[in-house]
C-alpha cells in the first residue's frame, strides 16, 4: 500500500531555520559498559562493586532480609546500558520500579520471591536489600550529637504513618512536607536515633537540616571582553532587552534608582508586567513585603541594575542592564530542602507566563557542603522538567584548605557553580575564600570563575547610593547577567551571521546551550591553575570569545551551535562535521541537562553521553580528557562517565574537516536532549541528506492480534527541503512505502504506514529505510529493530508511570508510583 502523508515537522530547536550547523548522520551502535561503571557509592561510603564486595556497615545498620514475605525496597543493578523495554520485564515479574539511584542501580519494591525472579533476568547483574547504613552520611549530627534531620520517604509510602512511627521511636516531629517530588518528615532527634530511623523500610534517605543563609563597574569589562574599559557586548547594543532574569535572595529595595519605575508603584508581592525593572516579586511561603535586604538589593543590582531611567549617571550598572527581574524572597526553607515548590513559584506558578524567567541565580547555601543532597537533587529535578531555565549558584566562601568544599545545592549537576576572582586587572587571581571542589563524586566543580571581590552595586536604604561587597555571592549574579546577554544574542538574531537579523531570531533556547556557551567562553589563564580545575572550573568567563560579530572588523573566530531538543536514546549516536581553516585554538563543548539522582549517589550521573572529536588526520580526542590544559590526542583511557558535559580544547587545531560524534552510552529516561557549541576558524559542511532517526512502532513486545500502526521518525540533515520515499518492512509479510513531501531542513517527520496485525507469535525483524536521489550519507538511511509477538495474556501493565524524583514520563519514578491496567480483549 502507498500513501502520501501530510505530517508535521518537529524542529530540533526553534529558530534554527537558518542554522548551517546540523547533524550529518544519526545511527545506532552497541554500547559496552566500562567495568568501573559498576562501582557504586552511597554518601561518603567508598564505592564498591556489589558482585565483588559489600560496604563495611555496623550490625545496627545492616539487615539480612525484610520481615514476613520479604517485601521492601531492593537495589537492582542492571548489567549494562539501560533500555526502556527492560522496565516492563521487571514489572511483569510483579515488582514496582520506583526510580534510579545512579546510572545502573534502581530502587525496586518487591517481596523476596519476586526479587529472586528479578535476579534471574538476563539484563540484571545484582539484587540486594537496601541497607539502613546506606541511607545517610556517616557524620550526620556528629558535631552536636542532636539536631534536626529530614527523613525522606519513598513516594508510595504514607507520610502520616511514617510520622507516627518516628514519634514512637522518640523523635519529635517538627513538620511534614509533600510535593510532586518528595514526601518528607522533619524531626528533632539524637544521633543515636539514626540507626532506628534508617531501619524503617519506608525511609529513603536521612539528611541533617540547617537553616539556609547567604554566602560592577570593573567586572563588566572583565567578563565581556577582558580589555580594560571595553564592553564589546554592550557596544553591539546587547543589553538584555526583553530578557527576564530571576534570582533568590533577601528582598530587593525596589525604591533604589537602579530599579525604581516612576510610572509603576510596587505596593505588595505580586506580578508587575509593565514595571521597567521588577516584573514579579514573590514570597515563599506567601506573605507580605517585609523589610528590604542589603544583600538581595546588591545582588539584584549586579544582575540588571540601571539608574539611567531615573536620571542617574552611575557606571555601576548590572551586567544585563536592560533586562528585567523576577525575585523570590526570602531564601526559602522548605521541608527536607525540597526546592521544587519554591522554584515553581517564580516560574510555572506565575499567573502571567510571559514573565517566566530563563535564568535563576542563588547567592546562598543550605549549611551543607561537599555532598549531593536532596537540595541538589531537587534542583536537578526542576532543571530536568524545565530545560529552558539556567540555574546558577555561588560555589561558596569556604576556602581551599581541602577538597569538597562546594556548598549545597552547588553540587547539582545542572547548576552553573561560580567561583570568585579578584576584580579588574587582578581578575587572574582566585579569591582566597572561594570554595574548592570537586563535587563529592569527582565531577568538575566549580564550573566557571568571574570577579566577586569589591563589586559595586546598589545600596539598600538609599535612592542612589552604591556600595562594595565581596564573596561568591557577588560572582553568581555576574554570571546570571552575562548569560542573559548571551541569550539576548540568540534572541536578537545575531547567530549565525554575526549581525542582528530578525529572521534568525531564536524562540526556545535550552539551558544546556547557554551553559555550553558559558563554558566554551572560558579563558583558562587564572593564576597557575590548569583546567579543568577544582579551583576555577573551566576558567574565567569571557563572553566575547564565544560570540561572533561582524561589525567594523569581523571576528576571525566563528561560532557554530546546535540545540538538540529531541535527544538520543541508549545506543543511538549523532555526528556533526565542520571545517577548520586556521591553526587558532579550537574549543567545543557538549552539555546536557541530566535528570536527578538519589541524594548521596556516587556517581550522580544518570544519563551518560560519550563525545568523540576526530581531527582531519584521524586523531581522536575524548571529552574532558585533558593534560596541560589541552585535550589529549588519542587518549588510551575510557570516556568521562562523571560529568553531564564534555569539553574539548585543541591548540593548535589542524585544518580540514572535523567530526564530532555524540553517543548515548546509557540513557535511563526515554531520551536525552543536548547542546553543541564550537568556536574557532570553523564553518559548517552541508549536503542533501535524509535518514531514519528511529522506528517508533512496532517495537518491544506486544500481544498477538494487536493492531499496530507502524511508524518511524525521519530527519532532514541537509540544507534544503526534500521529498522522498520511506519503506517499512516487518518480517516477510509486510512491505509498505510512504512518501514524505516538503521536509524542512533540520527537522524531524513522524511517518505512519498502513496498519499491521501482530501475528503470528515470534520475533520479527523491523526495517525502515529512506530513498532520496543524491543523498550524500547513505549510511544513515536504514534502521532496523525487532518486535516480539507474545501469546495473548489478557492483562498488561501500562507502559508509563508518573514521574517524581528523577525521571520523565516514559519511565518509572523514584518517590511516586502508580500502575495502569489495560484489558486486552480477543479479536473477533
Amino acid at each position: 500500500m502507498r500513501r502520501v502523508l501530510v505530517v508535521v515537522g518537529l524542529a530540533a530547536a526553534i529558530g534554527l531555520g537558518a542554522n548551517p550547523f546540523r547533524p550529518v548522520s544519526r545511527g545506532v551502535f552497541a554500547p559496552q559498559p566500562d567495568p568501573a561503571d559498576f562501582a557504586v557509592g552511597f554518601w561518603d561510603h567508598p564505592r564498591f562493586d556489589p558482585l565483588v564486595s559489600q560496604p563495611n556497615l555496623p550490625p545496627a545498620l545492616t539487615i539480612g532480609a525484610y520481615p514476613g514475605d520479604g517485601t521492601g525496597y531492593y537495589l537492582v543493578q542492571f548489567a549494562g546500558p539501560v533500555r526502556q523495554e527492560q522496565f516492563a520485564r521487571i514489572r511483569r515479574a510483579g515488582a514496582s520500579l520506583t526510580g534510579f539511584h545512579s546510572r545502573f542501580v534502581a530502587f525496586v519494591k518487591m517481596n523476596s520471591a519476586v526479587a529472586a525472579e528479578v535476579a534471574q533476568l538476563p539484563f540484571v547483574r545484582w539484587v540486594g536489600v537496601y541497607q539502613p547504613g546506606l541511607k545517610f552520611w556517616s557524620r550526620t549530627l556528629e558535631e552536636q550529637g542532636f539536631g534536626r534531620v529530614a527523613v525522606i520517604l519513598f513516594y508510595p509510602e504514607e507520610i502520616e504513618a511514617a510520622a507516627r512511627e518516628l514519634e514512637a521511636l522518640g523523635c519529635v516531629v517538627v513538620r511534614t512536607g509533600v510535593s510532586a517530588a518528595a514526601k518528607v518528615v522533619e524531626v528533632d532527634c539524637s544521633r543515636e536515633k539514626l540507626a532506628a530511623i534508617a531501619r524503617l523500610p519506608q525511609v529513603f534517605a536521612i539528611e541533617e537540616w540547617h537553616e539556609p543563609r547567604t554566602e560592577n563597574e570593573n567586572a563588566q569589562w572583565v567578563v565581556q571582553d577582558w580589555t580594560p574599559n571595553v564592553r564589546r557586548i554592550w557596544d553591539q547594543n546587547i543589553f538584555g532587552v526583553d530578557e527576564i532574569l530571576g534570582y533568590c535572595d533577601g528582598r530587593i529595595d525596589f525604591n533604589h534608582n537602579a530599579f525604581r519605575d516612576p510610572l509603576v508603584t510596587i505596593s505588595d508581592t505580586g506580578e508587575y508586567p509593565t514595571h521597567r525593572k521588577i516584573v514579579a516579586l514573590k514570597r515563599y511561603p506567601a506573605g507580605g513585603l517585609g523589610s528590604y535586604d542589603s544583600h538581595g538589593t546588591h545582588v539584584g543590582g549586579t544582575i540588571a541594575g540601571d539608574d539611567s531611567v531615573t536620571g542617574g549617571t552611575s557606571r555601576h550598572d548590572g551586567h544585563a542592564r536592560s533586562a528585567r527581574l523576577v525575585q523570590l524572597f526570602p531564601i526559602p526553607t522548605p521541608p527536607g530542602n525540597d526546592f521544587t515548590e519554591p522554584l515553581n513559584t517564580i516560574t510555572n506558578y506565575l499567573r502571567n507566563p510571559e514573565l517566566r524567567p530563563h535564568t535563576f541565580s542563588n547567592s546562598w547555601w543550605t549549611g551543607t557542603m561537599g555532598q549531593y543532597t536532596s537540595a541538589a537533587a531537587t534542583f536537578d529535578l526542576f532543571a530536568w522538567k524545565n530545560k529552558d531555565v539556567v540555574l546558577i549558584k555561588s560555589c561558596g566562601n569556604q576556602g581551599q584548605s581541602s577538597q569538597y568544599r562546594i556548598t549545597e545545592p552547588g553540587n547539582s549537576k545542572s547548576i552553573v557553580s561560580v567561583a570568585s576572582l579578584r576584580n579588574g586587572m587582578n581578575a587572574t587571581v582566585l579569591s582566597s575564600y572561594s570554595s574548592r571542589g570537586p563535587a563529592p563524586d569527582g565531577r568538575i566543580k566549580p564550573d566557571i570563575a568571574v570577579p566577586g571581590e569589591t563589586i559595586y552595586s546598589a545600596q539598600s536604604g538609599s535612592s542612589g547610593g552604591y556600595v562594595t561587597m565581596s564573596g561568591t555571592s557577588m560572582a553568581a549574579p555576574c554570571v546570571n547577567g552575562n548569560i542573559g546577554l548571551m541569550r539576548s544574542y540568540l534572541r536578537k538574531g545575531f547567530y549565525p551571521s554575526g549581525s542582528a537579523v530578525p529572521a534568525d531570531t531564536w524562540g526556545y533556547v535550552s539551558a544546556a546551550l547557554l551553559k555550553a556557551m558559558t563554558l566554551v567562553s572560558a579563558d583558562p589563564n587564572v593564576g597557575s591553575y590548569v583546567v579543568p580545575s577544582e579551583y576555577i572550573g573551566w576558567g574565567r568567563m569571557d563572553v566575547d570569545s564565544v560570540l561572533f560579530f561582524v561589525d567594523s572588523m569581523p571576528d576571525a573566530r566563528r561560532l557554530l551551535v546546535y540545540d538538540d531538543t529531541i535527544g538520543l536514546a541508549t545506543g543511538e549516536f549523532v555526528e556533526f562535521q565542520f571545517r577548520n581553516a586556521d591553526l587558532m585554538p579550537l574549543r567545543a563543548g557538549v552539555v546536557w541537562t541530566d535528570t536527578a539522582a538519589a541524594p548521596g549517589a556516587n556517581p550522580a550521573l544518570i544519563n551518560n553521553l560519550d563525545c568523540r572529536l576526530t581531527a582531519p588526520n584521524g586523531d581522536v580526542f575524548k571529552g574532558n580528557l585533558y593534560a596541560g590544559g589541552q585535550s589529549v590526542r588519542n587518549p588510551p583511557g575510557a570516556f568521562d562517565a562523571l560529568n553531564p558535559l564534555e569539553m574539548f580544547r585543541v591548540n593548535p587545531a589542524d585544518t580540514g574537516t572535523w567530526t564530532l560524534r555524540v553517543e548515548a552510552q546509557n540513557v535511563v529516561t526515554a531520551r536525552q536532549p543536548f547542546a553543541v557549541v564550537v568556536t574557532g576558524a570553523v564553518s559548517a559542511t552541508a549536503g542533501s541528506d535524509v535518514g531514519v532517526m528511529a522506528i517508533a512502532a512496532p517495537a518491544g513486545s506486544i500481544d498477538s492480534g494487536t493492531v499496530v500502526v507502524p511508524a518511524c521518525t525521519t530527519w532532514n540533515f541537509g540544507p534544503t527541503p526534500e521529498t522522498y520515499a520511506v519503506r517499512m518492512v516487518i518480517g516477510a509479510a509486510y512491505d509498505t512505502t510512504a512518501e514524505v513531501t516538503g521536509h524542512a531542513p533540520g527537522t524531524a517527520r513522524y511517518v505512519e504506514f498502513a496498519e499491521w496485525i501482530a501475528e503470528p507469535v515470534g520475533v520479527w525483524t523491523v526495517a525502515c529505510s529512506t530513498c532520496l536521489a543524491g543523498d550524500v550519507r547513505p549510511d544513515n538511511d536504514r534502521r532496523t529493530d525487532s518486535v516480539e509477538v507474545l501469546p495473548l495474556t489478557g492483562v498488561a501493565e501500562g507502559e508509563a508511570l508518573p514521574v517524581a524524583f528523577a525521571l520523565d514520563y516514559a519511565g518509572p519514578s523514584l518517590l511516586r508510583q502508580g500502575t495502569v491496567l489495560r484489558l486486552a480483549l480477543p479479536h473477533a
